[in-house]
């Protein structure tokens, strides 16, 4: 994967590379003298290796699909239920950039700076040089490995990019968030590349990313397994979709905002079709499907947590426990929902175990193989398993949340009043967090909050608990502007 280089050719790049770049380039020379990851036997069946597709919503709470009584009609995730093993008890992080994080990177946001706010346009914040990405750590397996949707893991230098952090392919684009039909952020700079050159094309952005995902998946080797992270924006802000996904929605949701998130989550819908359809002309048996939100609904957006409490951006059960579902045919159960307690951090262990790839110790998830082919179905029996830790600061509050099943305890200093709220719930029995129980488990609840206290220091030491020092929550830095094309800025 890595390139041998000479001392000679080293010094040339260190001196003709930024700091950043040079270490980048040195991390690229250690790399390539390490022994090349040992590849696992494993038994999966035909090509041990499966093909892998992992696609993520952004900002679609418990409410928003069907299989938990969203309005919205989506026939091709309904499949994915039915022929495979709906997460009922599946959590994340509560805004997008921790997840992605966590999602892409197998490491604990709080580790690299990156646990507590999404990443802005103008900030120079990245998933960290040294992490070694999913997609880096399936090539030496023989993956073939494609980003086609949302980034938002750094934009500034060319190290950041998905091209050059193990995704042979990306379309897409690089910050948090875009106009779907100009494709462009905020308010200037076109952000719509293609292995880092601009695609000025017309079309709506769920579409695109849908014959995009299908179109790669086509033109891959039949004999190489492939992975393949397809992140949507949808049904993220700003609220936009084409009339023909909206209109079916009229009789039965009255909000016309809330129609148009119906729309933008059926558009998403309509693109899973066309990915599953290319998955079906590929005629390879062995593959995984995942779908996964990075995190809940933002109710001021018009997205729905159900019966869940909180919002995208707290630490409460809205934000954090999500929609998730995964089909492997005649590996996994068929049909059944499992209220295992699961991660997002468990994915990085667990793909690396299903495509044979030897395990790394430094991951902050777990190898959560076995309680997907074996999964529980009643909440009453979901496992303890070893502490969930959760961070997220908003403009009004920072709030944290540790979860040792089936106990939860939330600390939120709201910035207003300075005013500091401890709360414990027990989410097996209360998972709309209604009935605090600290004044009756006092205990219990100091034991948590020490426990989120060590988890700061260990994983950012010099942070201050009240107030993380690295997250900014202000309004960009004057004199800035936004590049007019964003290809441009980090290649």
């Amino acid at each position: 994967m890595w390139r041998r280089l000479s001392i000679a050719t080293l010094a040339l790049l260190l001196f003709a590379c930024t700091k950043t770049e040079a270490s980048r380039v040195a991390l690229e020379v250690e790399q390539s003298s390490a022994p090349e990851q040992e590849i696992l036997a494993t038994d999966f069946g035909g090509d041990s290796r499966p093909d892998i597709i992992l696609i993520l919503a952004d900002d679609m709470g418990y409410g928003d699909w069907e299989p938990t009584g969203g309005p919205m009609l989506t026939p091709n995730l309904m499949k994915l239920c039915e022929e495979g093993v709906r997460l009922d008890r599946y959590y994340t992080h509560s805004l997008c950039t921790p997840t992605r994080t966590a999602l892409v990177g197998g490491m604990s946001p709080n580790r690299s700076g990156m646990a507590f706010s999404p990443l802005r346009r103008w900030e120079s914040r990245s998933l960290p040089l040294e992490t070694v990405t999913l997609a880096e750590r399936l090539q030496p397996a023989g993956y073939q490995t494609a980003l086609v949707g949302k980034w938002h893991l750094g934009q500034t230098e060319a190290w950041m990019h998905p091209n050059e952090r193990g995704f042979e392919h990306f379309y897409g684009f690089l910050t948090g968030a875009l106009n779907y039909f100009t494709h462009r952020s905020g308010h200037a700079g076109l952000d719509w590349q293609r292995n880092g050159e601009s695609v000025d094309e017309e079309g709506y952005v769920t579409t695109l990313l849908g014959e995009e995902a299908a179109r790669w998946i086509d033109d891959q080797e039949a004999d190489q397994p492939l992975f393949l992270y397809l992140p949507f924006n949808a049904p993220h802000s700003p609220l936009m979709a084409p009339e023909k996904f909206i209109s079916p929605y009229k009789e039965d949701v009255e909000d016309l905002d809330r129609r148009k998130f119906c729309g933008m989550v059926a558009a998403m819908d309509s693109a899973i079709g066309d990915v599953l359809e290319a998955v079906d002309r590929r005629g390879r048996e062995n593959t995984l499907v995942i779908f996964l939100s990075d995190n809940g609904a933002s109710k001021r957006d018009h997205g729905s947590n159900g019966p869940l409490r909180g919002n995208k951006g707290s630490t409460y059960e809205g934000a954090l426990r999500v929609p998730a579902v995964l089909r492997w045919p005649g590996h996994l159960p068929e049909g059944e929902v499992s209220h295992d307690v699961i991660q997002v951090l468990d994915w990085m262990p667990t793909l690396m175990h299903f495509a044979g790839v030897e395990a790394d110790p430094k991951l902050d998830g777990r190898n959560v193989a076995s309680k997907l082919f074996e999964p529980v179905f009643e909440v009453s029996e979901a496992a303890p398993r070893e502490d969930m830790f959760f961070g997220a600061l908003t403009t009004p509050s920072l709030s944290y949340a540790v979860i040792r099943w089936p106990w939860k305890f939330v600390f939120r200093v709201r910035f207003a009043t300075n005013g500091i709220s401890r709360q414990l719930y027990r989410i097996d029995l209360d998972p709309s967090e209604k009935t605090n129980l600290r004044l009756e488990q006092p205990e219990l609840a100091e034991e948590l909050e020490e426990a989120l206290r060590a988890w700061m220091e260990e994983q950012a030491p010099g942070n201050v608990f009240e107030k993380p020092k690295e997250a900014y929550l202000g309004a960009a830095p004057k004199g800035w502007t936004e590049p007019d094309d964003w290809a441009n800025v980090p290649r």
